[in-house]
Order: structure tokens, then sequence, then C-alpha cells
């Protein structure tokens, strides 16, 4: 059952989604962006070409 459409549960699924944002801002979570502009800001390489992770490398 999806209870986020129910009424009984929508304060506490206001508090998780800000609760998720907060820290979505505070680990700097990146998972929202396309694969292709992360490859653009040079945060991951093309795996096509044999990249990797760039924070893997420190």
């Amino acid at each position: 059952n999806n209870l986020a459409n129910d009424s009984k549960h929508q304060k506490m699924l206001r508090e998780m989604r800000a609760a998720l944002d907060k820290w979505i801002i505070e680990t700097k979570d990146l998972g929202e962006l396309p694969e292709t502009e992360l490859i653009k800001r040079g945060i991951v390489k093309d795996v096509l070409k044999g990249g990797y992770d760039q924070r893997q490398k420190q």
C-alpha cells in the first residue's frame, strides 16, 4: 500500500521529505544531476572511455 496519498500520513511525509532535502544539501549529493552533467563538471569521467569516479582518487 502507498501511504503517501493517505491524509493520516501527510505530516510525516512532509517531515521526511524535509529531512531528505536537508541531507542532500549537507552531503552535497549529486544524485539528481544527469550523468552527462557530472562528466561535464569533471566529477565523473566517461566510463565508456575507461574512467572512474574522481572521488575514489582522493
